[in-house]
């Protein structure tokens, strides 16, 4: 829980007994669940005016804000926007700003060449993404023609995913529920890379052996969801593909890029480059 530093609570300004009564009240399953943690969190150098709370923090104002968020270790080229409320760990970092010009170089493929070759690598060629590293990042500053350019298509990117995020979750609670299958699997996750033919024959192959398969009703369903979800979004990742591409060609002007320079960087791309190799 917030210090009560950074947060008025109903005990902040009470002794330690009768604010543990106070806090016990107002948040008993809270209050339940650390309690059988007490001796351990006393012994704690990093806590609050009581032994439930958390230290001190001087930027939680941050994670009410709209922000960049930063994998630490960094496996692929994921630098996203968060939204305000989004609390997490230290295994995340976070800039202060929802400068879509900003997000859009971080994710760029001349951008991953360059953080591939200039940050420290970690196990498998991911890469640490501390902040002592990433405030050393060069960033272009476009031009306004570039950068408007640039903020449209990363709001459009932004609202693809969300929409995808979001009719992927319906989808997969639709198959849990409908035709109980708990786990379901690299394929049916991903269900809309799949086929029709493809994605009926996967919940075919997840279905319990009790269950007897699919009827000529059900099936005529699933056949329904695929249409109705699946192939919107594959029309949507198909324009955020395209999008993506032009994103890079405006961020490669940014930098002034010549045509050899971006040869050149294709032609010795590090592994898993944001985007696949356009020329």
């Amino acid at each position: 829980i917030k210090s009560s530093a950074n947060h008025e609570w109903d005990w902040s300004k009470s002794d330690s007994e009768k604010a543990e009564t106070i806090f016990a009240k107002t948040y008993p399953s809270i209050y339940k669940h650390l309690k059988s943690f007490e001796s351990n969190l006393h012994k704690r150098q990093d806590q609050g005016r009581y032994w439930w709370e958390l230290r001190a923090c001087v930027y939680y104002d941050v994670f009410e804000k709209t922000k960049i968020l930063i994998q630490g270790i960094a496996f692929h080229s994921r630098f996203s926007l968060g939204v305000a409320g989004i609390y997490f760990n230290n295994s995340t970092f976070m800039l202060p700003t929802s400068d879509l010009w900003l997000i859009a170089c971080l994710n760029s493929s001349i951008m991953w060449y360059f953080m591939f070759r200039s940050l420290p690598h970690k196990k498998d060629e991911a890469l640490a993404m501390d902040g002592v590293y990433v405030e050393t990042i060069p960033i272009a500053q476009p031009t306004p023609t570039i950068r408007a350019e640039v903020e449209e298509i990363v709001s459009r990117l932004i609202d693809i995913t969300k929409t995808n995020q979001t009719n992927c979750r319906e989808v997969c609670q639709w198959i849990q529920s409908t035709h109980n299958i708990p786990k379901l699997g690299q394929k049916l996750e991903d269900f809309s890379s799949l086929s029709q033919v493809e994605f009926v024959q996967a919940i075919r192959d997840r279905k319990p052996k009790t269950s007897g398969g699919l009827s000529p009703k059900g099936l005529k369903e699933v056949e329904n969801v695929y249409q109705e979800y699946a192939i919107p979004m594959q029309s949507q990742k198909s324009e955020a593909t395209r999008l993506e591409h032009r994103l890079n060609d405006l961020i490669n002007q940014a930098y002034q890029l010549t045509s050899e320079e971006i040869e050149l960087m294709w032609r010795t791309a590090p592994p898993r480059m944001p985007i696949a190799n356009p020329l």
